[in-house]
């Protein structure tokens, strides 16, 4: 029968009992009441019996934890949320919080998640296994590419470190999983000589989008959307909100061809009016979406999309609206614009997804290489 022991260099009592191999275990309740620590006891007795016989399931034994809180008077109890009910939950609150593009991201990488479960998305989030998650990206590498699984790992990663932090789970099995390989299928950045030809290509608003893409490096949405009240003629900059919940707002300097087109524009005193008030309205995707729109003024302006057919049959172009964000980093890089000083200006917070939007044009590369000194003739 389960007993409690006092030991004299603690004024807690510990529960003792025996288990079906006979060893006998002992261990603290955290109760200084003998009544209480006794209820506690006699619980790990009972979940050690269930044990023996073969008949307990994770409910009973769950059932058995929360009488044992109850009996050690503790007003808490063992939450039984599922993996569907927290991730739901977890995405909603991000629904709140982030912008709706991001959003629709994690509500997609969720949703997915899920589905790839199968009936083990309603069992508790303990149940979840490293295995589980693995499968899941390994699964998007065949169908995606290695940078959307990336995505897909990291958010769930960020989901259930949230759970780990509220005690639902005792570790994170997403943080298990190694982070997918680079694919090498990321954006390509557009040359000056190609965004003339995009611009000499395009129609109304379309041509104001490209220069501002291309003098700022800000993304398709932020820019559809800019407002007068974000452009200080004055100063000759744009203010872009901040990109991370506790970011900081971007400030761009214009140049003076960007600076130009802008002031040609600049008719009206209201400054919650858009600057592309016709795109502004559109969708980033979609069949009629920008990006789609975006893709026919570059085959209108014959300029290679570079596109390419991936292990999954599904074509990807290398080339797209995003590239201008490329082609921003890498002019200011090849032009010998320091790093901080064009992480700054792009909004990244580390160097490593700098690096991702730098690309050096050849001509740069080897000017850099014939700097280094000559062997000295012996």
């Amino acid at each position: 029968m389960a007993q409690v022991y006092r030991r004299r260099d603690t004024k807690y009592w510990f529960a003792g009992w025996y288990d079906a191999q006979g060893r006998f275990h002992l261990r603290s309740t955290k109760q200084t009441d003998r009544k209480k620590a006794l209820a506690i006891a006699l619980e790990y007795e009972r979940a050690e019996r269930m044990a023996r016989q073969g008949m307990a399931s994770e409910a009973q034994y769950r059932k058995v934890l929360n009488d044992m809180l109850a009996r050690s008077g503790s007003p808490d109890r063992l939450r039984d949320t599922t993996v569907r009910e927290w991730l739901n939950d977890w995405i909603s609150k991000k629904e709140v919080r982030r912008k709706q593009d991001t959003a629709d991201r994690y509500r997609g990488v969720v949703n997915a998640f899920l589905e790839s479960l199968g009936q083990v998305a309603d069992r508790p989030l303990a149940a979840l296994h490293v295995r589980q998650v693995e499968d899941y990206v390994t699964k998007c590498q065949t169908t995606t590419s290695g940078g959307n699984a990336k995505l897909h790992l990291a958010t769930l990663r960020t989901a259930l470190t949230a759970a780990r932090r509220q005690g639902l789970i005792d570790a994170n099995p997403a943080e298990a999983v190694e982070m997918p390989e680079s694919d090498g299928e990321g954006h390509e950045p557009f040359t000056p000589a190609e965004v003339a030809m995009l611009r000499k290509a395009a129609k109304g608003e379309w041509g104001t989008l490209i220069l501002l893409a291309y003098y700022t490096g800000a993304r398709l949405t932020a820019l559809a959307t800019l407002r007068w009240e974000q452009v200080d003629l004055t100063q000759g900059q744009i203010v872009f909100p901040k990109p991370q919940k506790h970011g900081r707002p971007v400030i761009i300097p214009m140049h003076p061809e960007l600076l130009s087109e802008i002031e040609t524009l600049a008719s009206k005193d209201r400054p919650e009016e858009f600057v592309l008030p016709t795109l502004s309205e559109a969708d980033s995707g979609g069949k009629r979406g920008l990006s789609l729109q975006f893709k026919q003024i570059v085959k209108d302006a014959a300029v290679d999309l570079r596109e390419i057919t991936r292990p999954n049959k599904r074509k990807h172009c290398k080339r797209s609206f995003h590239s201008l964000r490329h082609s921003f980093t890498s002019v200011l890089a090849n032009a010998g614009v320091e790093p901080e000083v064009r992480r700054k200006l792009t909004g990244h917070k580390s160097a490593a997804v700098h690096d991702i939007y730098t690309h050096f044009q050849p001509e740069v590369l080897k000017a850099a290489i014939q700097k280094a000194p000559s062997l000295p003739k012996l």
